[in-house]
């Protein structure tokens, strides 16, 4: 299966993960995460977000979190997406993150993506209004990962003096 998805032949490797489940059904679950993994890679984040919606707990939560990083790299580095392509993206790279977010409350990472899919939907916002808004809300998501970080880090013992 990794040989197909290295080679860029992501139906071939869903076909691999379909039989796979025919033979071995007590896999299936485990093989959801891959096939989510391989539509992500594939670039459809539709299909991929809609599969990763379905899945149990912390995979879930890892693979809407996956989802949210990839809709926010197609937003900010595809520069042959249509505005209308750009918003879908990251209005659903949002949805993706803000249901790992619920799911798993200290998770710092998609806190960062959730901050930069707002700015990312801030810079094609035409309302000045609703761009500021964005970019508040970028802000207070970016402030509440650094705090998380921040939390997380041992502190160093005080000095002896």
């Amino acid at each position: 299966m990794s040989t197909l998805v290295n080679a860029k032949k992501y139906d071939e490797a869903l076909a691999f993960i379909d039989r796979r489940v025919k033979e071995k059904p007590e896999e299936a679950p485990k093989l959801q995460k891959y096939r989510v993994t391989i539509l992500t890679q594939a670039g459809r984040l539709d299909q991929a977000f809609q599969l990763a919606s379905n899945l149990p707990g912390k995979e879930r939560a890892e693979a809407l979190y996956s989802i949210g990083v990839s809709a926010w790299d197609k937003a900010y580095r595809d520069p042959s997406i249509t505005y209308e392509e750009r918003n879908s993206v990251v209005d659903m790279g949002l949805q993706a993150l803000k249901q790992a977010l619920d799911l798993k409350k200290d998770y710092f990472e998609a806190m960062a993506y959730y901050s930069l899919l707002f700015r990312e939907k801030a810079k094609v916002e035409t309302d000045a209004n609703k761009r500021l808004e964005y970019t508040a809300t970028a802000d207070e998501w970016l402030k509440k990962a650094i705090e998380l970080r921040k939390k997380s880090q041992p502190q160093p013992a005080p000095a002896n003096t």
